[in-house]
């Protein structure tokens, strides 16, 4: 099928007589800069969403088959006749009927390359549906990932996801994969906590360890308290992603009563 409308080119496959590189034979790549990995539905049917004169969509959505809590998922798009950023609104559409709209990219599909998305996959050729002359290779055209923290965007909040919807960008946009990391798959990191030491009226040297093994980054918050005859009054929570950081107490006057550090860990 004709990609970007009024252009009269496509994508071909691997093996295609007469032709060399094209998309992968068994439909698999994986994005080197992070390991994602992505299957193009058979190309012998529709296996795409694109949104294009052609097509006369401006939106369009894709179901999940069964509903699923993620932490991460993975876009995979691009455009054609778009720009470098080929920014395009993006809306998760929640089982219970809820929403939360972001923001996805699909830039051009030659020669683009940023900060906000990754190459997922880049060279494969395009076909001159008139001519059959193919251009592009080896760099071009290529497929973006953008890559959404679904946690960090619901939090508490976070539950199954039905659908995605698209919003389009450019003469054409194109939507051919899709990949998440269930909250499921997400290991909690533990914690040991450990008295603070070297302290002083106003800093002290913070102990104990946070110990994640899965693929998710912790978020890590940190309060002090001031041990003292009554309850103890808790000061901060103070968020950042490293412990190897000094924390600085609040300001005693005389003798300053003992302080212990207690780590907090994030739902993640």
């Amino acid at each position: 099928m004709n990609f970007n409308a009024g252009e009269a080119t496509a994508f071909y496959q691997t093996n295609l007589t007469g032709k060399a590189n094209g998309l992968p034979l068994n439909r698999f790549f994986t994005n080197a800069s992070d390991g994602s990995v992505f299957q193009f539905q058979p190309y012998t049917g529709n296996n795409a969403l694109v949104l294009s004169a052609d097509t006369g969509l401006t939106s369009g959505a894709l179901t999940f088959s069964s509903p699923t809590t993620y932490s991460r998922i993975a876009v995979i798009a691009n455009s054609g006749s778009g720009n470098a950023l080929g920014a395009a609104g993006l809306t998760l559409n929640f089982s219970d009927g809820t929403s939360l709209t972001t923001t996805y990219y699909a830039p051009d599909w030659f020669n683009n390359s940023g900060t906000a998305y990754s190459i997922a996959l880049q060279g494969p050729g395009r076909l001159n549906l008139n001519t059959g002359i193919t251009d592009g290779s080896p760099t071009n055209p290529r497929f973006y990932q953008s890559t959404i923290n679904v946690f960090a965007l619901a939090g508490a909040t976070n539950k199954p996801i039905s659908s995605l919807t698209f919003g389009k960008t450019g003469n054409s946009t194109g939507i051919y994969a899709v990949s998440g990391l269930p909250s499921s798959s997400v290991t909690l990191p533990t914690v040991a906590n450990s008295p603070a030491s070297n302290i002083l009226s106003t800093t002290a040297t913070l102990a104990g360890q946070i110990t994640a093994t899965g693929s998710e980054t912790p978020s890590v918050t940190i309060s002090t308290a001031r041990i003292m005859a009554g309850p103890a009054r808790w000061h901060g929570p103070t968020a950042f992603h490293s412990v190897t950081r000094a924390a600085r107490f609040p300001r005693c006057y005389g003798s300053c009563p003992e302080s212990r550090v207690f780590f907090h860990r994030s739902s993640r």
